[in-house]
């Protein structure tokens, strides 16, 4: 999609950002992004700051961050969230087996061995929460 040639498609891409954002955003692509880069030798650039929290493994995180960035939902593009997350987990699934390995997307395993969660017990169980 050429964002650059086509201000209605611009401007279109630029709905889909949350209103109190839409003035400091600047749309990108991936060419753009190859333009912009001094050296596109280097494999990877660190300099933008994404202002992430993760209390987690950065190692599993950042192991498995590929696997997510492959894919950019664009309503225009790809039509309602759920035909382009059932596309997601079906071109993830078919790597997975292609490659063996396991995907970071979609639900974890749990252990309840394991993992003992901390904290204030819920009010209710999950299956009852409507999450209000």
């Amino acid at each position: 999609m050429d964002i650059w040639t086509n201000d209605q498609l611009y401007q279109d891409m630029l709905r889909i950002v949350p209103q109190e954002f839409r003035s400091i955003s600047i749309q990108w692509n991936d060419k753009l992004f190859e333009d912009y880069i001094k050296h596109p030798e280097y494999d990877d650039v660190w300099n933008w700051d994404p202002n992430v929290r993760y209390t987690g493994n950065w190692y599993e995180l950042l192991e498995g961050v590929s696997q997510l960035n492959q894919r950019f939902y664009v309503p225009l593009v790809h039509g309602s969230y759920d035909e382009f997350k059932r596309s997601t987990y079906d071109a993830v699934e078919k790597t997975a087996r292609e490659h063996g390995y396991k995907p970071i997307w979609g639900e974890q395993s749990w252990d309840k061995q394991k993992q003992k969660p901390i904290g204030p017990k819920p009010l209710k169980p999950i299956e009852e929460d409507d999450f209000n």
